[in-house]
């Protein structure tokens, strides 16, 4: 298995990690994102399932179109991808507010549709 290891290209391991760590990154905030709304911004559960509703329509909205665009960008559309999820991922921690987080979980799927085919 190491020998094998060392056979595999450091751009298919760099991909790798950088994939590893995007799915980490994706699971603890998914966790984390209804504790903070609710504890600490103060948003009812029965708003953030709503908002989670719009986030997940828009996801399933925008996945088709945005996955093709990843063809136009190549592998830049990671780094749009990222840029995108840091973005709101950010302004989901500085915004207070249903109408803000409304926004900011109408930007956050931006990301994954350029992310996961262009891995």
């Amino acid at each position: 298995m190491l020998a094998a290891l060392k056979d595999i290209p450091r751009l298919l391991i760099a991909s790798a990690a950088v994939l590893l760590v995007s799915e980490f990154e994706e699971l603890v905030s998914r966790f984390f994102m209804p504790l903070y709304a609710v504890n600490i911004m103060g948003i009812s559960e029965a708003v953030w399932t709503s908002l989670n509703v719009v986030f997940l329509t828009v996801l399933l909205v925008i996945r088709p179109p945005l996955s093709k665009l990843v063809d136009v960008f190549g592998r830049r559309g990671l780094l749009i991808a990222h840029l995108l999820c840091v973005l709101a991922t950010t302004y989901f921690i500085l915004c207070r507010g249903r109408v803000w987080l409304a926004i900011v979980l109408v930007a956050l799927p931006l990301g994954p549709p350029f992310f996961n085919p262009a891995c």
